[in-house]
């Protein structure tokens, strides 16, 4: 699924027809299995670019304060 903007002027209408466009496009594909889990898709590009998709787990160590 190629994604393609509006060729006319973009303004907040045309904006949002696009994004529910897509929206119910992507709908359509989930409906009919054209989809496949994100994961999948990351590790793809991950392998493509020789990276590794796997997150180190985020860890705050004790007594750390986080500004805010």
């Amino acid at each position: 699924m190629r994604q393609t903007r509006p060729a006319e002027a973009i303004t907040i209408r045309t904006a949002k027809a696009w994004r529910v466009q897509r929206i119910e496009e992507g709908l359509a594909a989930a409906r009919e299995g054209r989809v496949c889990p994100a994961d999948e898709v990351f590790a793809r590009i991950a392998a493509k670019h020789g990276w590794t998709h796997e997150r180190p787990p985020t860890v705050i160590p004790v007594g750390t304060v986080r500004k805010t």
